[in-house]
């Protein structure tokens, strides 16, 4: 068995572990584990070890037995704060398509990417114009050369940002940024400007234009963006797409406060 099947074999061990809580609903014991899932106690120990370093179960100390830890628990609140944004966030992605008759979508940072940092789009409203080259939703795009992403990124936390230090910036255009600084700076625009753009950065000819959401604690949670192909998004650039876009983001956010 090579190095990657081997870790590959002891994540099923893992998870099926953490599946066997769910099953259960209760606390169990190294032996009580092994027994029912029918592996050597010196596996599920080892697993168990790695899965309460990492936050994922905790021991009873009076019991020694175990149960799921608190790392779930943030999981599930992100998931749920997450997924709780589509229904609140819809009428207004709407209202902004009809406004503006061009693609609409909801998207949030990828917080389990590693240095990757990907935004992913978890709501979309289309467009009935032509010549429109949009992502679907669940599609994910790199944070430094799509707006959503520089949204984010610019009211993002310190560990989020630490993670640029390793990240990759691939060229997809002549006009991408390539490296941290210059990233850096853009996201300094951001902050000041209130709104993010990509202009020919992830595919020539298109434009996009996005701002931050936030919510009750103030904490960037997502970015709401309208993008079309660039010779038509110019005309009205300043005096509408801007402005409306802004507005639709500033709504939001009210919502979750």
């Amino acid at each position: 068995m090579t190095s990657k099947e081997s870790g590959i074999a002891a994540l099923e061990r893992a998870m099926d572990i953490v599946m066997l809580f769910q099953q259960e609903k209760r606390e169990l014991g190294v032996t009580e584990i092994s027994r029912l899932l029918g592996l050597h106690k010196s596996t599920v120990h080892r697993c168990l070890n790695t899965l309460e370093r990492r936050g994922f179960v905790q021991q009873n100390q009076t019991t020694s037995r175990y149960w799921l830890g608190i790392k779930f628990y943030i999981l599930g609140s992100l998931y749920t704060e997450t997924m709780s944004l589509c229904p609140i966030a819809s009428p207004f992605i709407q209202e902004l398509a009809d406004q503006l008759n061009e693609a609409v979508h909801l998207a949030v940072l990828d917080r389990f990417c590693g240095e990757n940092l990907q935004v992913i789009v978890i709501d979309k409203v289309e467009t009935r114009q032509r010549l429109s080259i949009t992502p679907s939703i669940g599609s994910g795009a790199p944070v430094h050369c799509c707006g959503v992403g520089k949204a984010m990124m610019a009211f993002a936390g310190e560990e989020t940002l630490n993670k640029l230090l390793q990240y990759r910036f691939t060229p997809f255009t002549a006009h991408t940024i390539t490296d941290r600084e210059t990233f850096l700076q853009e996201l300094e625009k951001v902050r000041s400007l209130g709104y993010a753009m990509d202009r020919d950065e992830l595919e020539m000819g298109l434009t996009c234009v996005a701002a931050p959401i936030f919510n009750h604690r103030g904490e960037v949670v997502a970015a709401v963006s309208t993008s079309g192909p660039t010779t038509r998004m110019v005309a009205t650039l300043e005096e509408k797409i801007i402005p409306s876009v802004k507005q639709i983001a500033d709504r939001i956010s009210s919502r979750l406060k």
